[in-house]
């Protein structure tokens, strides 16, 4: 398993071993930056022509140390100047831009305010309908008047024949009793007999068409009702639609007299707002102008910008004072840059950083002690130096109690193989075995025993530099790895892994009192977990941004990434592409060349640590003011 293979095959995985220890302090005294090594040769004429055998370096060195001290300070109070003017500039754009879009808001309003003020479009709406309804009301009561009309002549030949009728009534029944006064009249019976019998068919006759007369006459008194009542009901409708005609004729009257007041009290509202709005009018004229002078002063700086810093975005070192906090991804250096690992503490450190934390996920109980060698070949101070690391904290919990390892008593045979420092004991019960693996710098200090059964691994044992239990390693019969036990300071469990067939399948995690809190699926989400919880906050993770793990770190939301940019990434595509979607403004660069590509590509300001921040330009000229129109 990983975690407790020798010192040498460990190499790969931890941030050094000795010899490379020695090779990575060996390059990082001879780092150069590319940026100076390419720049050494190139002289400008008049440098040339100076007499430089006359001093000697050291003199050289500090000269241009003096120099280069004052123009920092100088580079920098001009960049925050002209940055500030900057801002300034678009502080008073932005106000400007923002009354230009009020005074356009208001010009829009009184335009609507005007097109209102001449809009009289409800009074000719009521004008128009009291025309519509005039013209529907007069064709009704003429309509009603051509009824009555017919009605009334109706009504008339009604009379008409109904004094026809009466006349013929009266005319039968005159006839009728001058008859029957002739038979009273008569005296002679016989004669009266042929006078009845002569006037009979005639009395019937006349008592027939009477009756004829008599229905005729009910009939037309009928219908002489009928014509009446319909009459009477015309001329009552004719009356209300003759007073709806009035109503509508004195609405049509009332609207074209509110036009005509309307229209007296629109000409003043139209000149006030004709005032208002020649005076926005110039409000915008001015605005315009004042904007397009701003955007072109803004137009000048930025090309000022561009032409003395090579970038119109405000760059800035990476501030390493108390109040920032630093942590270095060990696992994301190793192993291909760990040159660029020592130089990135080294220099963060020298920045200002008070302490730096090393972090890794790496389950190793021996990273302390190889963070130690390293730190002392690298020439770096531990007491400057955090290790922040999930296994590191569980296991330095508690206070330290009992006593150092010791061989046991019941020893029949041991042999010591003096080249790896390995003791071989043969228990006396001689059912047992131990070997037992002592530090390489002090051979009377346990690092590890393992426990043998009839020849078979069963069981291997770590101690901490205090020479307590650190960590079991329990295996089958077969001498596979079953579970892993890590203890705490004060002895008690703080983390056991299960494994089956090689594989990671329980991590159970336990608290101060031996108590299971949590249980997770391998040490990979134990370690996400824990960096949740237990990264020290405030904090920026500083890792190599081309590896993959540190970029999976970078997509933790707790995290804040200071990414690393080397100078065999400087050139990358996958780098140009991330800077421009970026929204990273903090980066930790190799040199000026990768500094450069940085700028040329990130969207906005930037706060920058360079690795190697000395880079002498093959010549430099006075900065000129460039000259607004």
């Amino acid at each position: 398993m990983k975690f407790f293979k020798s010192r040498h095959k460990q190499s790969r995985n931890n941030p050094q071993t000795a010899d490379a220890a020695t090779t990575v302090a060996n390059q990082a005294a001879e780092f150069q930056s590319p940026a100076a090594i390419d720049a050494a040769p190139i002289i400008s004429p008049a440098a040339a022509s100076m007499k430089l055998d006359r001093y000697d370096l050291h003199t050289l060195v500090k000269k241009i140390s003096t120099i280069t001290t004052d123009y920092n300070q100088t580079r920098a109070q001009l960049q925050a100047q002209l940055f500030a003017e900057l801002e300034e500039q678009r502080e008073t754009r932005r106000t400007v831009k923002q009354d230009l879009a009020q005074t356009n808001h208001r010009i829009d309003d009184l335009n609507q305010q005007l097109a209102k003020a001449l809009d009289n479009t409800d009074l000719t709406q009521q004008v128009a309908s009291a025309d519509e309804q005039l013209q529907t009301l007069q064709a009704q009561i003429d309509n009603q008047q051509v009824t009555l009309k017919t009605l009334t002549a109706q009504l008339v030949e009604q009379t008409k024949k109904q004094r026809a009728l009466a006349n013929q009534q009266q005319h039968l029944t005159t006839t009728r009793q001058r008859i029957v006064q002739t038979l009273h009249a008569e005296q002679d019976p016989l004669k009266l007999l042929a006078s009845v019998e002569t006037y009979r068919t005639q009395l019937e006759q006349l008592a027939g068409q009477l009756q004829q007369v008599n229905a005729q006459q009910a009939a037309t008194r009928a219908q002489q009702t009928q014509l009446t009542t319909a009459t009477n009901v015309n001329k009552q409708q004719l009356q209300q639609l003759k007073k709806q005609l009035a109503a509508a004729q004195a609405t049509k009257m009332a609207a074209k007299q509110a036009i005509q007041l309307r229209a007296g009290q629109q000409s003043q509202q139209l000149a006030d707002l004709a005032t208002q709005l020649d005076q926005l009018t110039a409000n915008q004229q001015r605005a315009t102008a004042h904007l397009a002078k701003l955007n072109t002063h803004i137009k000048l700086a930025k090309q000022q910008l561009l032409d003395w810093f090579g970038t119109t975005h405000q760059v800035r070192q990476l501030n390493t004072d108390n109040e920032h906090h630093y942590v270095v991804a060990l696992d994301s250096f190793l192993p291909q840059q760990p040159v660029a690992l020592v130089q990135t503490v080294t220099r963060l450190l020298a920045a200002g950083a008070s302490t730096v934390g090393l972090y890794s996920a790496l389950f190793d109980i021996n990273l302390v002690a190889e963070l130690e060698v390293w730190a002392d070949q690298n020439q770096l101070d531990q007491q400057q130096l955090t290790i922040i690391n999930p296994l590191y904290q569980l296991q330095n919990q508690g206070i330290a109690t009992g006593e150092p390892v010791q061989l046991p008593t019941n020893i029949a045979d041991q042999q010591w193989d003096a080249v790896n420092h390995v003791r071989t004991v043969t228990l006396t019960d001689n059912r047992g075995q131990l070997k037992v693996d002592y530090q390489t710098d002090d051979d009377t200090r346990i690092k590890a025993i393992s426990y043998l059964t009839n020849g078979h691994l069963i069981k291997r044992s770590f101690f901490n530099q205090h020479g307590l239990l650190a960590a079991n390693a329990l295996f089958d019969a077969d001498g596979t790895l079953t579970q892993e036990q890590y203890y705490r300071l004060d002895g008690l469990v703080s983390l056991i892994v299960d494994y089956q067939a090689g594989q990671q399948v329980n991590v159970k995690l336990f608290n101060s009192s031996g108590i299971q809190t949590n249980t997770f699926t391998n040490t990979a989400t134990f370690t996400t977990w824990w960096l949740t919880h237990y990264l020290p906050q405030p904090c920026a993770m500083v890792g190599l941004l081309e590896n993959d793990t540190y970029q999976q770190l970078m997509q933790q939301p707790q995290i804040k990434a200071v990414p690393f940019i080397s100078a065999t990434y400087t050139h990358s595509a996958q780098l140009t592409t991330y800077l421009q979607q970026t929204t990273q403004t903090q980066f930790i660069v190799a040199n000026y060349q990768t500094a450069q590509v940085v700028i040329q590509n990130s969207p906005g300001n930037l706060e920058l640590l360079y690795l190697n921040p000395v880079y002498l330009p093959a010549q430099i000229d006075n900065p000129r003011q460039l000259a607004s129109s």
